[in-house]
């Protein structure tokens, strides 16, 4: 395992620079949208419906995508702090240090792949929020080929602090990676009522969590 200060460093600076990163894309982008949207001004009737959420999709979204995310926080902490002898050591498993810098790195992958998706979704979010009274749907950066790129980055972020950190409990998460499939299904739902034809060609175009080999042809 990497000792403390490597660990601090790593992911103390790779959040420090996300941030940065995402002001300055912020500023770039301006009161623009991003090349891809698509507006409606005058979306389908049944585009009021709630937020398909629910409690189970909610613990479900908390531990798959949140976990990796609490751990990365929690490890700067314990870093700064250097109180890692209070955690029980069969908590962790030991690693070969290439594995380690396999997990950095797909890490600094995912931060660059959030950071896209945030730059070509005005809501990182879904898209039935109004921006100033119309519906935008997202589909330049990573929408170009997965209808869910955050959540496809948030289950796979887990796995790469696991391998930074090497505890192992993060890997618990791939559990709940059924509640993000059922969760993405219905918002995928939702977008049909919002967006109608608009939609279903992008949805034949684009895979959910993966880029599709082959197109359907609309």
């Amino acid at each position: 395992m990497l000792d403390r200060f490597e660990l601090l460093s790593l992911i103390g600076g790779t959040l420090i620079v996300m941030m940065v990163v995402n002001r300055i894309a912020k500023r770039l982008r301006g009161g623009k949208l991003p090349p891809g949207s698509v507006v409606v001004d005058n979306p389908l009737p049944e585009s009021g419906s709630p937020p398909p959420v629910t409690r189970w999709s909610l613990v479900g979204l908390a531990f798959a995508i949140g976990s990796g995310l609490c751990f990365s926080i929690f490890t700067l902490i314990a870093c700064i702090f250097n109180f890692w002898i209070f955690i029980p050591a069969f908590l962790f498993i030991n690693l070969p240090v290439w594995l380690n810098w396999v997990g950095i790195v797909s890490g600094w992958v995912i931060d660059a792949w959030n950071l896209a998706a945030m730059y070509y979704n005005v809501n990182f979010t879904l898209a039935f929020k109004r921006i100033k009274g119309k519906y935008v749907l997202a589909t330049g950066g990573p929408y170009k080929w997965v209808r869910h790129p955050v959540y496809a980055a948030g289950c796979v972020f887990a796995i790469s602090i696991f391998l930074v950190t090497e505890f192992w409990p993060l890997l618990l998460g791939i559990i709940f990676w059924g509640a993000v499939h059922a969760q993405a299904i219905e918002e995928e739902n939702l977008m049909r009522k919002t967006f109608g034809e608009a939609y279903e060609n992008y949805y034949n175009k684009t895979g959910r969590f993966f880029p599709k080999l082959t197109r359907k042809v609309p």
